[in-house]
């Protein structure tokens, strides 16, 4: 089954999910659901909004239940490059897009550290965070139509946020003492080292997702 770049009314209004969204173990898992508006010839406005339900990682001390959301508004222009009328009334092809996001949620972390950098004892520190990012991104995406009123949206983008975490119940210094690197890659251990006070700040923003929709109207 192909995907199309057929004719769509121009008052076209697409309902998504996002499919990676669930599984982002990197930030936080949540279920999203957008909507996207077509306003002006080959120009629409996307709005998505998430909320966590579950977490992935699992401590030894829990003392939050994991609980967060994510929203984002996203400005998008499609076919920069044609004068096509066919294609410009529709919102299908590539586009060229810049969102805002904010992101908030606490969770539970667990870091294991040498304490006063001696490397003969290691410690475990369960703590809990709280955190909240702002940010921007430019995003590149294609839009594509499975059938007439199903489609599916994949993008990357890039760009700057800024992160604010507050901890609680921490023992582990980062003046005194060193966190200990685990042999083999583990997406848990960079996403707790996020939710460190000493990591906040303005940091690269990094995308991709990919969605299905049904078009309303």
């Amino acid at each position: 089954m192909g995907i199309s770049q057929e004719y769509v009314k121009p008052n076209s209004f697409i309902v998504k999910t996002n499919l990676f969204s669930p599984i982002d173990a990197f930030s936080f898992p949540t279920i999203n659901i957008s909507a996207e508006k077509r306003l002006a010839r080959n120009f629409s406005l996307a709005g998505e909004f998430g909320y966590q339900l579950y977490g992935f990682r699992k401590v030894d001390t829990s003392f939050v239940s994991p609980n967060g959301f994510k929203a984002n508004l996203e400005c998008r222009f499609y076919h920069l490059f044609t004068d096509d009328i066919r294609k410009i009334n529709t919102l299908t092809g590539g586009y060229l897009g810049i969102n805002f996001f904010y992101r908030s949620n606490e969770n539970n972390v667990a870091l294991n550290y040498y304490p006063n950098y001696n490397i003969g004892v290691t410690k475990e520190d369960c703590m809990w965070a709280s955190r909240n990012i702002y940010g921007s991104n430019i995003v590149l995406g294609y839009q594509g139509r499975i059938t007439p009123t199903v489609f599916v949206d994949g993008y990357v983008g890039v760009g700057i946020m800024n992160r604010t975490s507050v901890n609680h119940n921490r023992e582990y210094n980062n003046a005194t003492d060193s966190l200990v690197r685990p042999i083999d890659f583990n997406i848990g251990e960079p996403a707790d080292k996020a939710y460190l006070t000493e990591n906040n700040g303005w940091k690269v923003s990094v995308s991709i997702g990919l969605r299905i929709g049904i078009k309303i109207k």
